[in-house]
């Protein structure tokens, strides 16, 4: 297994991919939300030369690593904040750019906080843990509590975000990916000590101790049924 060939938070490079196919960030002001975003910072740095791309992160341990990760990229600012409560003005960016860090029990706060910092007519590209189903075993709403998730029946989404303030311009059903995401999560949490490098070990512990649970749900009992990812891409306003 490529470890290394792949992005360690659900979706992968998927959902970056969907938005390349009909956006262009290259003068764009853009803004990455959640910890474990790196490598997508980086595509978008790259993609956006002439733009200006800001990842925000929750945890001090992620915003050093993260600075580390990304120092080369002059065009990049990495800061810590609280994703409902950021620092940045009123109708400051063109695209937000979310992978899962809105499935939480801070859901509203969240799109609250992006709408408001989002220009008139900006983007969103919003990759979102879902249910599958409208009722979920116990193994997995407790799952969902201790990661403090909250995510919805992928059906409700479509009129959640036009009741927010956003016009769905299109979505797609990834649910596919995760099955290679919690493969990857249970081989790294099998194999911790001897496929990442010391570096490695340190900033991403944490995480897969606590993703390899979630995997074990998903691809053992029964999750793979409930438990799905879908990516709307939004425009701030109601056409």
């Amino acid at each position: 297994m490529k470890i290394k060939n792949e992005i360690f938070i659900p979706g992968g490079y998927r959902q970056f991919e969907l938005l390349i196919q009909n956006y262009k960030p290259e003068d764009k002001t853009i803004l990455i939300i959640g910890s474990g975003m790196e490598e997508i910072t980086e595509f978008f740095a790259k993609a956006a030369e002439d733009g200006k791309v800001y990842l925000i992160v929750d945890d001090n341990d992620m915003l050093l690593n993260a600075r580390i990760k990304l120092n080369a990229y002059k065009n990049v600012s990495v800061r810590m904040m609280e994703y409902a409560n950021t620092d940045f003005k009123d109708s400051f960016f063109d695209l937000v750019f979310s992978q899962c860090s809105v499935s939480s029990i801070n859901r509203n706060k969240i799109v609250k906080e992006i709408k408001r910092i989002i220009k008139p007519d900006g983007t969103l590209c919003a990759g979102e843990i879902v249910s599958l189903t409208k009722e979920v075993p116990q193994v997995i709403k407790d799952l969902w509590e201790r990661s403090e998730l909250d995510p919805l029946f992928y059906e409700e989404l479509r009129t959640y975000y036009p009741e927010h303030g956003f016009t769905i311009l299109s979505e797609k059903d990834l649910s596919y990916a995760l099955t290679n995401f919690y493969r990857v999560c249970e081989f790294l949490a099998a194999n911790r000590n001897t496929n990442l490098t010391e570096d490695e070990v340190r900033f991403n512990k944490t995480i897969i101790n606590k993703i390899s649970h979630e995997a074990n749900v998903y691809l053992k009992q029964g999750g793979d049924k409930h438990i799905g990812f879908y990516v709307f891409m939004l425009q701030k306003g109601i056409l």
